[in-house]
């Protein structure tokens, strides 16, 4: 029918979505008692899909052409570092854009990112802090090197050039 009538069915993510605003509706009308029963409660469609089949936008190839044609320059580093910390690390953006330089730290033997809520960063969750190893790649693309200079410029962060906002922290 939907072919005959020449509609575009909505995703299953959109029909969910719409589902979770009147759920929301029928919460507050429950709530306030003006109906008894939410029936929307835990309605959804389910994904014919795995969740990791959804996020492998990129191939290997459209990476090695996003990661050649970064700019490196001294002006902005974190439009060169950003990208390539996510790729090689998988940390979340706003956990990049965050990076105090004490965060850079050698445990036990190894390079390390320290993930944490100190000062005015923010974790997703509680378990978002954690201690994740720096790839060797990025240590062979001289971010030691880069982690020095910020040193001796003596900024306290690695991104001085993003800004904090309530929204979204540094990585609005």
């Amino acid at each position: 029918l939907l072919e005959m009538a020449e509609i575009t069915p909505m995703s299953i993510k959109s029909i969910n979505k719409h589902i979770g605003a009147m759920a929301a509706l029928l919460r507050y009308c429950a709530d306030e008692g003006i109906v008894s029963v939410n029936y929307a409660t835990g309605l959804k469609l389910s994904e014919k899909k795995r969740a990791d089949e959804d996020r492998s936008a990129y191939s290997i190839d459209d990476l090695k052409r996003i990661a050649a044609s970064l700019p490196c320059d001294e002006v902005t580093p974190e439009r060169y570092w950003i990208p390539l910390i996510g790729c090689y690390s998988g940390m979340r953006l706003n956990e990049i854009c965050q990076l105090y330089l004490e965060d850079v730290q050698e445990v036990e033997g190894i390079w390390s990112f320290c993930i944490n809520d100190a000062k005015d960063k923010r974790l997703k969750n509680q378990t978002s802090e954690r201690i994740v190893p720096i790839h060797p790649k990025l240590l062979g693309l001289g971010l030691l090197m880069y982690v020095e200079q910020v040193k001796e410029s003596g900024e306290p962060r690695l991104w001085m050039n993003l800004t904090w906002m309530d929204i979204h922290g540094y990585s609005n």
